[in-house]
Order: structure tokens, then C-alpha cells, then sequence
């Protein structure tokens, strides 16, 4: 018995590759750095990894390398074996330098011996994970095993291909010329959509349960050879619902009730939808349903996509010019876009006539430039001609300028006109009074394939003239214009400096600009505070990508990324309201809803401005000096201590000396006001 104890506890220390003894601790001042894996970690020392447990226990050690395969640990060391290292911290399998140990999922893992890649192997061991029993050897690798796990898997043979449950049983012979697509379980959300196959040159498809299924006639399932989630405002998903494919039919589908909400048919590809309108395409051109299928919109040339109010914006040349707004479906009326919203290149410019510009410079990081030649110019010229750009906001920084940007005159230079290496095109500022402390309007070409040519073409001439450099001249420098574009028509006296402030500290909403007085949606005012508390984090954040950028690294930072996931409400899927929501500074108005075209009341205002105070750490000052307004006892339990914190800090005022007015309504210039006090209280 003692000898036999022994021979186990001999192949229990060489198994683990030098692992240090059970008993073993790590001194943790010889740990350099440390990796969490599952319940273990991977510890790095001078001579190399360690895998301890929550004790700095040595459970083996050391490796070249530990890392986390899948949650369980994997080491290994060059040239040596490797070691697949199970949660618990015993060795669960092991192989030479040449294999792999592909990890436990669904009941089973694997181990592959002499390895060429991850499909051909000459040993390929299927295992039992409960009780490590050797279930089938293979002479091949199970075609991709880590994404399939389960009761159909795919095993090729000599060009031909079979079926095996996940014990290595087969459930076909080696029939199929090829497996176009196969059962994957992780196909969410229809795990036992059919696979693709070819046999004797057929293209078949199989259900489930091996039948072939008819694709033209068949009983109208939601069978799948593809889905996809539909998607919403900004490629957001929409609720649950599903476009899918069946060979060249296409439907949409909604899990949530497990009913078609339009059946298959091959009339149009679906692209978007929200509550009530439906975006779709054929032949590149598009066209809007309602959820019956009508069509309420026609297929044109246009392009559609709803914005973040659900409010349907076309764009596109339909015979008579450009033109770009908002679309009413049921009604077919058109609303243009503000001109200063979206602009060509040429109006950019200001100039009539593309051989007016006549001279141009690429200066290399601000240190020296090249004279671009007339016919290089225009070609640059041509290709931005006519393209769209669309306006944003962000201050400048010398990052702006990048490692190139191009500086191009009229004739006798008396206009000129600067564009950075990503193509942005400076038009002005916002507080040109405020000396440094302003905020930049820009024009910047979208993203697409269009963007892509302009890229390339500032990239040419940039590649091209980096042999030809001058001394740089007092011309050729980064040029900011001076002209001040912000609108302040129709604010309120009062309100005109501290818009003015907030617009130049790059806090504002262009598109409130023409809505001073009017009341302020719920939306809009997460939106003013997103705005502001991306600032906060990150001062040269852009109104475009910047902000989302921002936001996104703050979830990060914040560790908010579970609790966005988790947010969500019935009547919006905007992504600022939900990461105000991730971040405890707005909640729902109930049953799941946040109602967020509703007006904001001024209770409401001052809870979500003292919880954003909160999460800015900021010092708030509590409901011991309680306001005194005289209608302190209409105010509701849950804001009496953001009225007064609010009040304290200097940040919302009430309608009068008296009185607060909880339920009041609070308007746009009121909410921007607030956010620049927020901003600059400590």
C-alpha cells in the first residue's frame, strides 16, 4: 500500500511539470505581477510563472508561460510540455511541445497529439470531463471543436466529411463532400438551425434531427441557414427581433413572442426598424414598411436611417439635387436639414470655381513642407469636390494637426484653407472673445468607403512629397479661423454669457441652439449631461465619435460595462440614457420606461445634476442647509436632498426667490446654464 501511494504521489510531481511541492508558498515580495484566472492566478517572478492559489499556494511552477485558456490555466514552457491545469489547481492533462489540450465545455475536452494546425493532428483524444475516461480516439482533429462541443460535430476524413455526437459516436457515415455551415450551438438564438451540406454534389439542408428540409416547400418553421439582429438607431440591437434566412427567402422574426412579424418572402432585404417603421432594400435602393409589410415609402435612390429620436433621416439625390432631412412615412413630407448641419467640400471653401484654388503645401510635423504641384493639387481637389462632410464640435489641441496636414491658398493667397491628415476642415469657434478657452467647429468627411478615398489620396501625396521639403514659412503654418459661430437668437438675456461659456468649454449641443426657450425633453437633458460629463473626463472629446469614445472608456474606468449590459428600457435604447441609467444618475419613470420625449420636471433636473455632481465627485452640500423655499413641501421625498444640494452649490436656482416649483417645467437654456455651474463648482 505504501509503495503504491508513493508511484502516485512520483507521477503527481512529474505530471505537473517541476510544480513546487503541495505545501510550498510564494514569497509574495518575489512577485513581479499577477494574473486572475478563475479561482487562481498566475504569478510572475524572476524565475519565471508560478500558479498559486488564494494563498499564494505553489500549484505548479515554473513555466515560461501561464495563461488563461477559457478560464482554466495553461502553461507551458519552450521547447517543453504543456499542462492544461484544471480550476481547482490539479493537472487535468498533458502534452509535448508538438500537441494541444483544448479545453473542457459541454462535458468534454480534448487532447491532440503532433499537431500540424488546429484541423489535422495525428491523435485527436476525446475525454470525459467528470470522470477523465478516454470517450473515442480520432486520427483527425473534429472540425472546429472549440466552436461546437456538442451533439453534432463535424469530422473529416479522406476529403469526406461525417457527423459525431459529442461522445465521438458517429450519427453519419463519411457521406458529405462539404459542410458549407453546421450546427453550432452557438448560434444564438437558434442553435438547431440547420446545417449546409453537399452530397454526391447536391447542396442539401438538414434539420436538426438529420431530415432534409425543402426549402421551397417547407411549412414556413423559423428554420435558419443565417440570422442576424436587427438592428436600430446607430446599429443598436432592436428588442428581440431577428431577420432570417432560409436559402433565398428572408423573414423578420421576433423571439420574444415567437412570431413572424413579417414571414419569408424574397421581395427585400431587411436593414433597420424601430416601433413602428421598417427599413428595407433591393436592388441598392430603399424603401420604409410599416409593420404589416405596407409599403408606406417606395423604393428610390434615397438612403434611410433613423436618428437617435426615432425620427427617419433620408439623404440622397432623387432627380433634383442633393437633399438631406427628416422623413414623416405616413405622410410622405420632407423637412431639409439646416444647411450648416452637413455641407460639400466646395462650400466649405467658399469658392465657386475648383482652379481658383491655385496653391498648396503638405507641412510634415509642423517642423518642414513641400510645395504641392497645381496638377497634384487639383487632383486632391477633385476627389473632395463634391463630397458631404458633417459638422462637429471639439476645442483644438496640437493633436489636431496630427503628423501632416495641408495648407491650400487662392491665387494671390488671400484666402486660405487649412485640413488635417484625417480630412477634418476648421470653420470657427465658439467664444472667439474667450482667448484659448474655446471650442472649435469642424467639418469632417463620415466614415465609409467614400471617407476611404479621400484617406487614400491625402496618404498619396503625403507619401510623395516627403523627398521635396523646405524650410516651413510663417504661411505655411496651422491656420485657426477667428470668426465666432455661436448662435445665441432667441436665448434670454440672462442666459446669452453662460451659453456662451458652456459652448466655449465644449459642453453645448449644437442642435438645442435653436430651442433656447422651449422646454427640455428627458433625453435631451441626459444628453447635455452625458455631453458634460464627457468633458469632464476627457476636455478634447469631438460631438461625433468623441463623446461615445469617452462615455465608453468611462465604463471602463467606472467597471460600469455588466451594468450597461443590463439596462434597458421598453420605450429606448439610447446609449447615453442607458449609461446614465448604468451609472446611478437617471432612473425610469416605471414599469421598465423611461418616457424620454416627456419634458424634464425641475425636481428631476435637480436629482439627475446631483447625482452627476456624485459621480464627478464633486462636493455636494447636503439637505442639513435645506432650501427654504415655500413649496419645499410639494417637493418629493426622493429630491428634497438634490433641491438643496443644488441650491447650496449655486448650480439651479428656484422660478423666484420663494419658491422652487418641483414640478415646473425647465427649458433648454435653463438646463445649459446649470450644466456650466455644475462644471466649474469643485
Amino acid at each position: 500500500m505504501k509503495k503504491l501511494l508513493l508511484f502516485i504521489f512520483t507521477l503527481t510531481v512529474l505530471f505537473s511539470a517541476g510544480a513546487a511541492a503541495e505545501t510550498e508558498t510564494l514569497d509574495t515580495d518575489k512577485i513581479r505581477g499577477r494574473q486572475i484566472i478563475g479561482r487562481l492566478a498566475a504569478a510572475d517572478t524572476a524565475e519565471g510563472f508560478y500558479l498559486t492559489d488564494s494563498e499564494n499556494n505553489i500549484l505548479g511552477g515554473p513555466y515560461d508561460v501561464i495563461s488563461d485558456y477559457n478560464n482554466y490555466p495553461y502553461a507551458w514552457n519552450e521547447g517543453g510540455d504543456k499542462v492544461l491545469y484544471d480550476s481547482d489547481g490539479t493537472v487535468l492533462a498533458s502534452v509535448a511541445n508538438e500537441g494541444e489540450i483544448l479545453p473542457p465545455a459541454n462535458g468534454i475536452y480534448a487532447v491532440m497529439r503532433e499537431t500540424v494546425d488546429m484541423s489535422l493532428c495525428t491523435r485527436f483524444e476525446l475525454y470525459d470531463y467528470e470522470t477523465r475516461t478516454l470517450l473515442h480516439t480520432f486520427d483527425r482533429a473534429i472540425y472546429y471543436y472549440l466552436e461546437q462541443q456538442t451533439e453534432k460535430m463535424v469530422i473529416e476524413k479522406d476529403g469526406k466529411y461525417a457527423f459525431c455526437d459529442k461522445y465521438g459516436n458517429f450519427v453519419t457515415d463519411y457521406i458529405y463532400d462539404e459542410v458549407k455551415k453546421r450546427f453550432n450551438p452557438d448560434y444564438y438564438p437558434f442553435p438547431k438551425a440547420y446545417a449546409i451540406v453537399v452530397e454526391n454534389g447536391v447542396e442539401k439542408y438538414i434539420d436538426w434531427d438529420m431530415n432534409e428540409i425543402d426549402l421551397d416547400n417547407y411549412n414556413g418553421e423559423p428554420f435558419v441557414t443565417n440570422c442576424t439582429h436587427i438592428s436600430n438607431t446607430f446599429g443598436e440591437n432592436y428588442n428581440d427581433v431577428y431577420v432570417l434566412e432560409s436559402g433565398q427567402k428572408t423573414a423578420l422574426y421576433d423571439l420574444a413572442s415567437n412570431t413572424f412579424i413579417i414571414p419569408y418572402q424574397t421581395e427585400y432585404s431587411f436593414m433597420a426598424m424601430n416601433n413602428s417603421f421598417i427599413i428595407v432594400t433591393k436592388d441598392n435602393k430603399e424603401a420604409i414598411l410599416d409593420h404589416d409589410g405596407n409599403v408606406l415609402v417606395p423604393l428610390s435612390s434615397m438612403t434611410y436611417s433613423f436618428d437617435d429620436d426615432g425620427k427617419i433621416m433620408y439623404s440622397g439625390d432623387d432627380g433634383s439635387g442633393f437633399s438631406e432631412g427628416i422623413i414623416d412615412p405616413l405622410s410622405g413630407t420632407r423637412r431639409e436639414n439646416a444647411p450648416a448641419e452637413t455641407a460639400y467640400f466646395h462650400q466649405l471653401f467658399d469658392v465657386a470655381d475648383i482652379t481658383e484654388l491655385k496653391r498648396g503645401v503638405i507641412v510634415y510635423d509642423n517642423e518642414r513642407c513641400a510645395d504641392i504641384s497645381y496638377e497634384d493639387l487639383q487632383t486632391l481637389l477633385n476627389v473632395n469636390w463634391d463630397f458631404r462632410y458633417s459638422r462637429m464640435t471639439a476645442p483644438f489641441s496640437e493633436s489636431d494637426k496630427n503628423s501632416y496636414y495641408f495648407k491650400i491658398w487662392n491665387e494671390d493667397k488671400t484666402l486660405s484653407y487649412t485640413m488635417t491628415s484625417g480630412g477634418y476642415i476648421a470653420a470657427g469657434r465658439f467664444g472667439a472673445d474667450l482667448g484659448e478657452d474655446s471650442c472649435y467647429v469642424w467639418y469632417c468627411p463620415g466614415p465609409g468607403n467614400a471617407a476611404n478615398a479621400l484617406h487614400t489620396a491625402r496618404q498619396e501625396l503625403y507619401t510623395k512629397y516627403t523627398g521635396s521639403t523646405r524650410e516651413i514659412t510663417e504661411d505655411d503654418l496651422f491656420e485657426l479661423p477667428e470668426n465666432d459661430m455661436l448662435i445665441t437668437d432667441g436665448c434670454s438675456s440672462w442666459a446669452e454669457p453662460e451659453i456662451e461659456q458652456a459652448a466655449a468649454k465644449n459642453l453645448m449641443l449644437w442642435e438645442l441652439s435653436d430651442k433656447y426657450t422651449e422646454d427640455i425633453t428627458r433625453r435631451d437633458f441626459c444628453r447635455l449631461a452625458c455631453r458634460l460629463i464627457a468633458t469632464s473626463f476627457y476636455p478634447d472629446s469631438n460631438s461625433m465619435t468623441g463623446i461615445g469614445a469617452a462615455i465608453s472608456n468611462i465604463m471602463m474606468d467606472k467597471d460600469l460595462q455588466n451594468a450597461f449590459a443590463e439596462t434597458s428600457f421598453s420605450d429606448t435604447n439610447d446609449t447615453e440614457i442607458r449609461f446614465l441609467a448604468a451609472a446611478g444618475i437617471v432612473n425610469g419613470v416605471g414599469d421598465f420606461t423611461f418616457a424620454p420625449d416627456s419634458f424634464i420636471t425641475r425636481e428631476q433636473a435637480a436629482a439627475i445634476l446631483f447625482r452627476t455632481a456624485g459621480f464627478l465627485d464633486k462636493k455636494t452640500t447636503l439637505s442639513e442647509n435645506r432650501a427654504g423655499y415655500s413649496d419645499m413641501s410639494a417637493v418629493s421625498d426622493w429630491a428634497l436632498e438634490p433641491v438643496s444640494a443644488m441650491y447650496n452649490m449655486g448650480v439651479m436656482h428656484g422660478i423666484s426667490e420663494n419658491e422652487f416649483s418641483p414640478q415646473g417645467s425647465y427649458t433648454v437654456e435653463q438646463s445649459i446654464a446649470t450644466m456650466l455651474r455644475l462644471y466649474e463648482t469643485e
